[in-house]
């Protein structure tokens, strides 16, 4: 309890001395959410479990969007406006969600359901205020996630190559694991959020550091081992080569970085456990995704409106089921019903279908939907719901590309006193 209390302080304390740093807070939220992983909280927190589990991160992300959004209150106007259709039904969303864990699973539920869904729509329209107050916020969030998934990969490498889970096997007993997985809670997770990254990395304008970190992520991917995620990649990958290479120069730069690479990859164990995913027997576990999509497609109808209460399709694992659902969306739809997450998905492809965005990460957001189809990661304590939540964020775009909006915005955090322009297209 006392290091839960002295977390809270310092959360406090940083979300009083930030409001007019959103970016700087932000960025930290992304970095504390993917660095630690969800069995890694106890070491500022305590050791939290169950619902009443929370990830340190949201704790502080809790602290500083609750000032941020009663001193921004124009700002908030603003972007409501803007994207009101996107906003509209990720409300509605919400409301669902929590009116439906309320009164299906109780009180408590609403700790796991933040944990896994609400703290990453509030992450997103947290960094969506942010470019309103702050524009260009966006950009550097796509530059932070770049650097923290090029750390991921290094890490991943040197998990792989030590055949150990550095540095949380030194403090936390994890599992016997035989895939890496960075500081995330699974490789399905490590692999799909470096896929998500590799599109954004058009936006790297060093051609040399744009390809060598191509090929850095797409080590992580396949070391990895996790088949969606590479598919993934790979597509990610051909775009940027297909959309980057727009002279000689670039050209020479990616074929040169992709050779080397290629020649890593040949040359090395590297491909050995993902070919054995692709090629392998693997019988038993496309035959239990098989079962658990026809037991979805099967009952998807007894919970279009109501659910079975929070957590309630992880009880079909061991029972009906030999896995989970495996499908973030069709968990929700079992735990709080069918229309919470319709109104959640035509929030997202109305971010997917906005004209502008920042490069990439329109193919980054339709990844992301792709991955909450395909496993259940986006229903846990994962930090890949927040990776996607960013990227959506992004796809939306910089207030820069607005046309014709005004607005009056305090603080002006740069010389403490009020904001106003019109900003257009």
């Amino acid at each position: 309890m006392l290091q839960l209390i002295a977390w809270l302080a310092v959360c406090v304390a940083v979300a009083v001395s930030t409001q007019r740093r959103p970016v700087l807070v932000l960025s930290l939220v992304l970095a504390l959410r993917v660095l630690i992983p969800s069995t890694g909280g106890w070491a500022i927190i305590g050791n939290w479990t169950g619902n009443a589990a929370i990830h340190p991160a949201t704790l502080l992300l809790l602290a500083w969007a609750s000032l941020a959004m009663l001193s921004n209150a124009k700002a908030i106007g603003v972007e409501l406006r803007r994207h009101w259709v996107v906003h509209s039904f990720l409300a509605l969303a919400v409301t669902l969600f929590v009116v439906m864990a309320l009164v299906t699973s109780g009180p408590s539920s609403v700790f796991g359901l933040t944990n896994s869904v609400l703290a990453g729509i509030l992450f997103f329209f947290s960094l969506r205020i942010a470019e309103v107050t702050r524009p260009g916020a966006t950009r550097v969030m796509v530059y932070a996630l770049i650097v923290l998934m090029a750390f991921e990969s290094l890490l991943v490498i040197l998990q792989w190559a030590v055949g150990s889970l550095i540095p949380w096997s030194l403090l936390i007993d994890f599992p016997l694991a035989t895939r890496p997985l960075g500081t995330f809670d699974s490789p399905l997770d490590l692999g799909l959020a470096t896929a998500l990254t590799i599109p954004l990395l058009v936006n790297v304008r060093r051609l040399l550091l744009r390809y060598a970190s191509a090929v850095l992520l797409m080590v992580a991917v396949v070391l990895s081992e996790s088949r969606t995620p590479t598919v993934l990649a790979v597509i990610g990958l051909s775009y940027l080569i297909l959309t980057a290479t727009k002279s000689l120069r670039s050209f020479i730069a990616m074929l040169i970085v992709v050779s080397v690479g290629v020649a890593v990859f040949v040359n090395t164990a590297i491909l050995s456990g993902l070919l054995e995913r692709f090629t392998g027997d693997d019988g038993n576990s496309s035959a239990a995704r098989g079962v658990a999509t026809d037991y979805i497609l099967q009952n998807i109808g007894s919970v279009l409106v109501f659910g079975n209460g929070w957590g309630s399709s992880y009880e079909l694992k061991g029972t009906i089921l030999e896995t989970s659902l495996e499908n973030g969306y069709a968990i929700l739809a079992f735990d709080l019903g069918g229309v919470a997450v319709i109104c959640l998905l035509l929030g997202q492809m109305s971010v997917l279908v906005s004209r502008r965005g920042i490069p990439g990460a329109w193919l980054a957001a339709a990844f992301a939907i792709v991955g909450g189809f395909s496993y259940s990661g986006i229903t846990t304590m994962s930090a890949i719901s927040i990776v996607m939540w960013t990227i959506f964020a992004m796809r939306l775009g910089p207030v820069s590309d607005a046309r014709h909006v005004s607005f009056s915005v305090f603080p002006d955090w740069q010389r403490g006193g009020v904001v106003s322009g019109s900003l257009k297209g």
